[in-house]
């Protein structure tokens, strides 16, 4: 089995750039990696 190609996001605007390869199952915790969501109070 060979793998040729991944998950990929990636935020160009607003800065500072980010981006995440790899399982994107999670993604509430992306989300907020990625400063797209706010952590619930």
């Amino acid at each position: 089995e060979q793998i040729v190609a991944a998950p990929t996001l990636i935020k160009k605007l607003p800065l500072p750039l980010r981006s995440f390869i790899g399982d994107l199952s999670n993604t509430e915790k992306i989300l907020f990696g990625m400063d797209l969501r706010h952590e619930k109070q």
